[in-house]
């Protein structure tokens, strides 16, 4: 349908919006989030690595290594990371484990054991850190009918703006480079 509507997602020519018949203010079309957040999990996990946007490896090893470390230790550091997380393949359909995967909590324990007790087997996580964290913020802000409450002039709340506010401003540089 996207395509009808004169939207394209090609690499070499992306273009993700179309003009409203009426206003011709532009329509932004997106893919829908719940989607999406399980095929970044599924691709991270089976290619056990990607690179991100400033060319850094992100490691789903290292999302393994740190489970294993918490079901080693029996103590989690305040996340939802269990077996099932690490073995998606039989329930691949469920958004709820792959946006445990991708938030702050892993996020923050991975960065706590690499920076403040330099685990070994995760050192050099930084890359997974930001990459973590960047689809725990996008999750959030695409899923989000929050700040929809703007655009009809009901307050929004401050940490959503800010969130989405440093997103764009990171995307706005990324995009330029």
């Amino acid at each position: 349908m996207a395509r009808e509507l004169g939207c394209t997602f090609e690499a070499e020519a992306i273009k993700s919006h179309f003009p409203h018949p009426v206003t011709q203010k532009d329509i932004v079309v997106i893919y829908d989030p719940s989607h999406m957040v399980k095929l970044v999990r599924n691709c991270l996990a089976s290619k056990d690595a990607i690179f991100d946007g400033q060319n850094r490896i992100v490691r789903w090893d290292f999302i393994i290594k740190f489970h294993e470390l918490q079901k080693k230790e029996g103590l989690h550091l305040a996340n939802k990371l269990q077996t099932r997380h690490i073995q998606w393949q039989r329930e691949k359909m469920k958004v709820k484990l792959a946006t445990q995967v991708f938030s702050k909590s892993v996020a923050d324990a991975l960065l706590y054991l690499n920076n403040s007790l330099q685990h070994p087997d995760l050192e050099g996580c930084e890359a997974t850190v930001d990459f973590v964290n960047l689809f725990d913020s996008l999750f959030d802000i695409f899923n989000s009918k929050i700040c929809l409450l703007k655009a009809l002039n009901l307050l929004c709340p401050k940490i959503m703006m800010k969130t989405s506010l440093n997103f764009y401003v990171m995307l706005r540089v990324t995009s330029e480079v």
